[in-house]
């Protein structure tokens, strides 16, 4: 690629950093590491946390962001370390406000087969209703509502309708 120096009132030295090969190929090194990076933090990883965790691993292995990798793992264990305290606050508010829901919390959260039947945690089910997670938890509370009498009302304490679509 040759740029003509001073056509279009360009300045000289433009045209010369323009043409120089080492330049061009950190510009393109450059360019796939942001892409990498960029796809992880432009995808919703709010209902799947551990589809999140897997694409920050993928990024800490990957041969691109090989200089960078003790900065994004510094980071992912400190986003880890962030869920792991707002898991904890969740389970200490469902303790101390909605004790009677805590067993079908801990449940849901090991998505326990007996209580919460598979195929509502399947990939392609979640994808469906991402866009309208209170869909997905009338569903689980319609599927749910058969197999424990506990769980009556526990999908409107973790979606209630103020925040249903």
């Amino acid at each position: 690629m040759e740029i003509e120096s001073g056509k279009h009132g360009a300045d000289p030295n433009i045209g010369r950093i323009l043409d120089n090969k080492e330049f061009y190929k950190e510009a393109v090194h450059l360019q796939k590491q942001l892409t990498l990076v960029s796809a992880v933090l432009d995808k919703d990883y709010a209902c799947n946390l551990s589809a999140a965790g897997e694409a920050w691993i993928g990024l800490q292995q990957s041969e691109e962001l090989e200089l960078y990798r003790p900065s994004v793992k510094r980071h992912s264990e400190e986003a880890r370390a962030r869920l792991t305290q707002q898991e904890e606050m969740a389970e200490k508010w469902m303790m101390t406000n909605k004790p009677e829901y805590f067993g079908g919390f801990m449940a849901f959260k090991i998505k326990d087969p007996e209580l919460f039947p598979s195929s509502m945690f399947e990939p392609s089910l979640l994808q469906l209703y991402k866009m309208t997670p209170s869909k997905w938890w009338k569903l689980v509370d319609t599927r749910t509502a058969k197999k424990a009498n506990f769980l009556e009302g526990f999908c409107t304490v973790l979606f209630p309708p103020a925040l249903q679509v």
